[in-house]
């Protein structure tokens, strides 16, 4: 991990995607108590032997070198110096040029104001703040740019060693991420969290994984957290390679209202999967059908199936009110659906009996369930939302005890469909709304399961998880061949990941 290997300027590190300052709120100090530069925090006395040391000049006197002052005590907030004899004509409200050692960090500070000059134990000290401390501010849910908040249940958590102390370490949560810039909750015990300064931090992010962090200190302010003061501290984070950043990507589109793909992707947070993010159900009220109706369109529309001015009401009919029609969603909010048919008898009518007639060789319908209707919101394409959604087809069938699955695709999707173990069943049709050929298919689920498809693809649309809760279910056959079948496909996990890698790299460079 990176440290700051030379002297940094403090204005460098307030990044434009930094974290902006939340609403004010009340002081915290109580009425009538003296605020100092400190503010409320106490502030750490600088030992004899703790690798702390300053260099100061008049910013007026900037054609002369800095000469060593002493630190006599430090805090996230503010400094005092012990006043040397090259800042004898220092007076409140004059300003300074300082540089400081904090342990491995080097960081300057220009034209820092002096707050006050007083008197103690036969020293004169000079207080100066690293920014305004007089307005301590509580937590704030505003969102501001591109700046999510984690959930408040599943928060980030991080630890890094001090810099300045032996054996002391820096605890905190992270309540708001950017791409650039985190804001930090941490104990007012932290005193050596100064601006310029960084934190070699391991960061664990629920259900995830655990990344290293280089955090710089931006800012730090008091604030109030669920009742008590606690330290909020602005920082920019980098991490090398990109692992760490999809981290904090997939973290974003799981946790944070708001987060979409297209938007972290924007940001340069790419997300690999999205699978966990989605919560499936199925439409029990008028409200949720009209909801998936207004999502039909949007997609028909986006893809240029329909015109933006049919109705709402066109995009259902009378076979929707004998279906299960699974939705998606994104932290409440609808993003993909389809619809499944169970014929009852041989009899029943399907969707597809409204286009063609089909072959008489299919399996029963009994045996069968007709997936029609699927669709996806525009800002959820390009990631593995429809492999998700087909996924739920699949626990459907088979938790129905069924194993096939009919459905029809268009002329872009047909290769997708082929790859994932579908079948064409020998007929096409024109679609009277959307005018867009249409070729009938059929999948047998369980050959899927059992990776009856390209096998790089099942690793996308199947995975480990639906085989293996495939075979608590009772519906793969229990067989030597198909299990050391599904053993040599999962060896090719490297290959997919190498081969999911090439496919993000092509989007990066379009």
């Amino acid at each position: 991990m990176k440290t700051v290997p030379a002297w940094v300027d403090v204005a460098e590190q307030l990044h434009p995607n930094a974290l902006a300052a939340p609403a004010p709120a009340r002081a915290l100090d109580a009425p009538g108590v003296k605020r100092s530069v400190h503010g409320s925090v106490f502030p750490a006395d600088v030992r004899p032997g703790d690798p702390v040391s300053g260099r100061a000049r008049l910013a007026s006197e900037r054609d002369r070198d800095e000469a060593p002052v002493q630190v006599w005590r430090i805090s996230p907030l503010g400094v005092e110096l012990v006043r040397a004899l090259h800042l004898g004509a220092a007076r409140a409200g004059d300003r300074i040029d300082l540089a400081l050692q904090l342990g491995p960090d080097r960081v300057r500070f220009h034209a820092l104001e002096i707050a006050s000059v007083r008197e103690e134990r036969g020293r004169t000290l000079l207080s100066a703040r690293w920014r305004d401390a007089d307005a301590p501010r509580v937590v704030s849910d505003r969102r501001v740019g591109a700046r999510w908040r984690c959930g408040p249940e599943y928060l980030p958590t991080g630890i890094a060693p001090s810099g300045v102390r032996y054996a002391d370490f820096v605890h905190f949560r992270v309540v708001e991420i950017s791409r650039h810039g985190m804001r930090l909750l941490t104990s007012l015990r932290n005193k050596f969290l100064v601006p310029g300064t960084t934190l070699d931090a391991t960061c664990s992010f629920p259900t995830l994984d655990q990344v290293r962090l280089s955090l710089r200190v931006a800012r730090a302010e008091v604030v109030e957290d669920a009742g008590k003061p606690s330290l909020s501290v602005g920082v920019t984070w980098e991490a090398e390679g990109t692992r760490a950043a999809e981290t904090v990507g997939q973290y974003l589109l799981q946790f944070s209202p708001g987060a979409t793909p297209g938007h972290l992707r924007s940001e340069g947070l790419r997300v690999r999967s999205m699978s966990r993010a989605f919560d499936f159900a199925s439409v029990t009220t008028d409200e949720e059908y009209a909801e998936v109706l207004a999502l039909r369109k949007l997609a028909y529309v986006h893809a240029g199936k329909v015109s933006p001015d049919v109705p709402d009401a066109q995009m259902g009919d009378e076979l929707d009110a004998r279906s299960r029609i699974i939705t998606a969603r994104h932290h409440g909010r609808l993003v993909g659906s389809t619809r499944v048919v169970f014929a009852r008898t041989d009899a029943d009518p399907l969707k597809h009996d409204d286009y063609v007639k089909l072959p008489s060789w299919l399996p029963p319908r009994t045996e069968m369930i007709e997936s029609s209707k699927t669709c996806t919101h525009p800002d959820f394409r390009g990631n593995d939302l429809f492999a998700s959604v087909l996924k739920q087809m699949a626990i459907v069938t088979l938790g129905s005890g069924r194993r096939w699955l009919l459905m029809s695709c268009t002329d872009s999707l047909r290769p997708l469909y082929k790859k994932l173990g579908c079948k064409d069943v020998g007929v096409t049709y024109v679609h009277p709304t959307m005018g867009l050929r249409h070729h009938v298919m059929i999948g047998d689920v369980v050959s899927m399961v059992c990776g009856g498809m390209n096998p790089i693809a099942w690793h996308f649309a199947i995975g480990t998880d639906l085989w293996r809760f495939a075979k608590r279910s009772g519906v793969v056959p229990r067989s030597f061949r198909l299990a050391a079948k599904v053993r040599l496909i999962r060896c090719l996990a490297p290959v997919a990941a190498l081969v999911e890698r090439m496919q993000r790299r092509a989007e990066r460079s379009r």
